[in-house]
């Protein structure tokens, strides 16, 4: 009668394109299995490839009505996830996945109420709003755990303050704009 033999200890069975059964060796250490070009493959979680962290090292106006940010500086943009050349606010998702994503900014304000959003084109993924004491310098920072089914999606980060005076304070911290793809 027929006979299963298993190539290797802890391989899976799984079905090729054509539906003839195939051994996928067991991964190593820290990969997870998900699907690539709609076959099962290992690949290493979260990895080198799949993050940013973006920073601007210049003062930007805030208005009341609420300003796009800009990131000049890649401190590290492993996906090719952003341009500093064009559209430098944007952050398009070219892998899709589960990242782990937040920002954080230091208003020098003398607003009663400051704010900061990430959004998804025009939905709004995480926000934060903060009562300041007066003026100064007060750090704000929204984090979020989103997944994308597809790739192209492109995010932002919106802050807004209650009086027209409002600016990211550079000088103090400079304002993160950071992601990483966990799975």
């Amino acid at each position: 009668g027929p006979r299963w033999e298993i190539p290797t200890s802890g391989a899976l069975f799984a079905a090729s394109s054509l539906g003839v059964p195939t051994w996928i060796a067991l991964g190593t250490s820290g990969q997870i299995l998900q699907t690539t070009g709609g076959r099962p493959t290992w690949v290493t979680a979260g990895g080198s490839t799949s993050g940013w962290k973006l920073t601007n090292n210049t003062t930007q106006a805030i208005a009341a009505s609420g300003t796009v940010l800009n990131w000049n500086v890649e401190t590290f943009d492993t996906g090719d996830f952003h341009s500093t050349v064009t559209n430098s606010s944007l952050v398009t998702i070219t892998s899709p996945g589960t990242y782990l994503m937040g920002v954080q900014a230091s208003f020098n304000t003398s607003a009663l109420a400051i704010e900061i959003i990430i959004r998804n084109g025009t939905t709004e993924l995480a926000y934060h709003s903060f009562t300041a004491s007066g003026g100064g310098n007060h750090r704000v920072n929204a984090s979020m755990l989103q997944n994308f089914a597809t790739s192209g999606d492109t995010l932002n980060v919106i802050a807004l303050g209650v009086v027209s005076t409002n600016e990211i304070a550079s000088n103090v911290y400079s304002p993160i704009f950071w992601g990483q793809k966990v799975s």
